[in-house]
């Protein structure tokens, strides 16, 4: 099978030096596990370390001749060599001795780190794909509520789902009857689909009745559906009204007489589960009239579909997404008549399907196909498509492909790396510049079998964690700690066991390192990176402030322990015996509050008072107190490591595009893994200047 429209000619988006997929896959694991300075910078460090460190964190981490040179040149320099210099021009001004915008050129040692990295980059290169539809556009009026980019993004994937779903119908047999939109929140894909000229049927599934609700009155006001018509006895209700005013009435929230249920009450939602409920009706985008929904006793929705042939429908379904297991939902799907028609104009003439125990060919087959079941008119044929699905529901999305027989295909764009939960556990190695952290280990601890990694492959990878050498201590050791960042050979040649920890099994990424991923470093401009450096500049000062008066347990030194931290030693209130109890989280503060430092400290010990607590306690005691004086001499006490800092932010925020291509990596090598799945790929969706998590993976039965 060909998918003519969409799938691309590799699976996976290389990088330039690679054409083939599995060697791709084996200099990335390699590299990830190989490189010292690549594991600490991803989830080996965190800044709020930067000044309560002893020896300092930035030249521990960095190496030396690293330093001496960010030391002559500007932040906004080193974020260009990172992100936008030419890498082979580089290298051979770098050879031939010549200056690099009037500095000496970068150490060979950096510049072969960031040609590792930039190496094992996906890529994110963007082509719009053109509609089957011709020049035809849906309706300005449907994007209404959406900023640029959610416009960028909506109009590109609905494009790109509605080509894909025609792919499928053309050539895999499966004639998809309805896309099931994973997270729908305020439906604004969904929407786009249902209506001309991709005219789909939509299923929203969305745990939140707010957010449903919210998303039903959004049809309404982009006329995507009409507003329901509540008709009154006006003379009956003036009268009660005057006779009643303040006793409690039981009529219905529709009005008295009214012809139409309103889709908020109660007896309008259908319960399924205890997570699943179908509420109110399903639209048909772009029909004359709405019928009324009517539910029978046993609280099953018998709404009426009178929705022309050809046109969109949306049903939304409350549901709270725990694993891949539809089937709650999917038996409540309502399959429109003209839905699982053959004559459908994206449908080619002759192609031949198993249909139960027998070959039929599509002009002969009438209903859809699923494996295992006989073929029965008005079941439905799902693809599960999610446009920025949070954390572990892109692992959900891609299981309801194997757990779900009706579930032919998924397509789905994941984000929020953060949110992903782990699956194997603490690591048994140590991060040796990274404090103990609360929630380091309650994410690491969850054993979560929906968590990172999916796949087989990275489960069972085996590998030698390289340690980080103290480049404050030996800066000797700077070339040959980093000459092998992705050879084979130099982690072999470290293999022995005073340099390096037992053999570990399975890839792990700590929220640190997953939090890192969705960076995007390549769209920060001068000013925003100027603007989030000051940001984490003022945090990283009030954590010394915090730890100055007491309000936290003071960091390990490296030499207690190899670097590891006591049992019990956080960034949290400091305990009498040393240790710490929750980290204290700031969070955003409101945009007055970031235009000095003083401005700063006093709006988060403001707002952590207010937030109660011990930690309001602590915090007024010993905080509160403090003189506009102080504060700002300990900003003038170390505004000179403000650059340093923003350089190891960046070095991180960098390096952390390795661990985003992991993660993706791991989801369709999962997909590879699965017997019933045919064709799996990732490709860019949208243009990484607008949206930088632009990869969709797609994967087909």
């Amino acid at each position: 099978m060909k998918l003519d429209s969409v799938a691309p000619e590799s699976p996976l988006p290389l990088p330039p030096g690679f054409t083939d997929v599995e060697e791709y896959v084996d200099s990335l694991l390699i590299f990830t596990t190989s490189s010292p300075i690549l594991h600490t910078l991803c989830g080996g460090v965190h800044i709020l370390d930067f000044l309560t460190r002893s020896p300092d964190l930035y030249s521990s981490v960095i190496p030396a001749s690293w330093r001496q040179w960010f030391a002559h040149v500007d932040v906004q320099d080193v974020l260009d060599l990172l992100m936008r210099e030419d890498q082979a021009r580089l290298e051979e001004a770098a050879k031939a001795g010549r200056q690099w915008r009037g500095h000496p050129p970068p150490p060979p040692s950096l510049i072969e780190y960031v040609r590792s990295v930039k190496k094992h980059l996906l890529n994110r290169e963007f082509e719009p794909l053109a509609s089957r539809h011709g020049e035809a556009r849906s309706n300005k009026q449907i994007f209404a509520g959406m900023n640029p980019k959610k416009i960028h993004e909506v109009d590109n994937f609905a494009r790109y789902v509605d080509s894909l779903a025609s792919d499928i119908d053309c050539h895999n047999g499966h004639c998809v009857t309805h896309l099931a939109d994973f997270g729908a929140g305020q439906n604004y894909l969904g929407r786009v689909l249902a209506s001309a000229p991709y005219n789909r049927n939509i299923v929203a599934i969305e745990s939140r009745a707010h957010v449903v609700e919210g998303a039903k009155g959004l049809d309404v006001n982009t006329k995507v559906v009409k507003k329901p018509l509540v008709m009154r006895n006006k003379k009956l209700f003036r009268a009660r009204k005057t006779a009643g005013r303040n006793e409690p009435s039981s009529t219905p929230k529709g009005g008295f007489g009214s012809g139409i249920e309103c889709e908020n009450s109660p007896d309008n939602r259908v319960e399924i589960s205890d997570d699943t409920s179908v509420v109110g009706k399903t639209h048909a985008v772009g029909q004359s009239d709405l019928e009324p929904s009517r539910v029978d006793r046993q609280g099953h929705d018998e709404s009426e579909e009178t929705t022309q042939a050809g046109g969109g429908t949306i049903q939304y379904i409350e549901h709270r997404i725990v694993d891949g297991d539809l089937s709650s939902v999917i038996e409540h799907i309502k399959v429109p008549s003209h839905a699982n028609s053959s004559q459908r104009e994206t449908e080619a003439p002759a192609v031949a399907y198993e249909c139960g125990s027998r070959t039929v060919t599509r002009a002969e087959r009438t209903e859809p196909v699923t494996p295992g079941r006989n073929c029965r008119e008005g079941y439905p044929v799902v693809m599960v498509i999610s446009l920025h699905s949070c954390g572990n529901l892109v692992h959900h999305g891609l299981r309801t492909l194997v757990l779900n027989p009706s579930v032919k295909a998924v397509a789905l764009v994941g984000c929020c790396y953060n949110l992903m939960t782990e699956r194997l556990g603490p690591p048994t190695h140590k991060l040796h510049r990274r404090r103990h952290h609360p929630r380091l280990d309650a994410t690491a601890g969850t054993y979560d079998p929906n968590g990172f990694p999916m796949s087989e492959r990275f489960v069972r990878y085996k590998y030698r964690v390289i340690p980080h050498p103290d480049f404050s201590l030996a800066k000797s050791c700077d070339e040959k700690a980093l000459a092998g960042c992705e050879s084979s050979e130099f982690q072999a040649e470290a293999m022995d066991d005073t340099s390096c920890d037992d053999i570990i099994e399975g890839i792990r990424l700590n929220i640190t390192a997953r939090m890192m991923a969705v960076q995007a470093p390549e769209n920060w401009t001068e000013g925003e990176s100027s603007s989030f450096f000051k940001r984490h500049f003022y945090r990283a000062v009030l954590q010394r402030i915090f730890l100055d008066k007491g309000v936290v347990s003071a960091p390990p030194n490296q030499e207690d322990d190899m670097g590891c931290s006591p049992a019990g030693s956080s960034w949290g209130l400091a305990n009498s015996d040393g240790g710490g109890t929750a980290p204290i989280v700031i969070g955003n503060l409101k945009k007055k509050n970031y235009e000095s430092f003083n401005t700063y400290v006093r709006g988060a010990v403001e707002k952590l008072i207010a937030g109660g607590g011990e930690i309001a306690e602590v915090i007024e005691a010993k905080v509160g107190n403090m003189s506009d004086d102080e504060i700002r001499s300990y900003e003038q006490k170390y505004w000179a490591r403000k650059k340093d800092m923003s350089i190891l932010w960046s070095m991180m925020a960098f390096s952390a595009g390795v661990v985003e291509a992991m993660i993706v990596v791991d989801r369709w090598l999962w997909l590879k893994e699965q017997a019933c799945i045919k064709h799996a790929w990732v490709q860019p969706v949208f243009s990484y200047a607008l949206s930088p998590r632009n990869l969709v993976i797609v994967g087909i039965k």
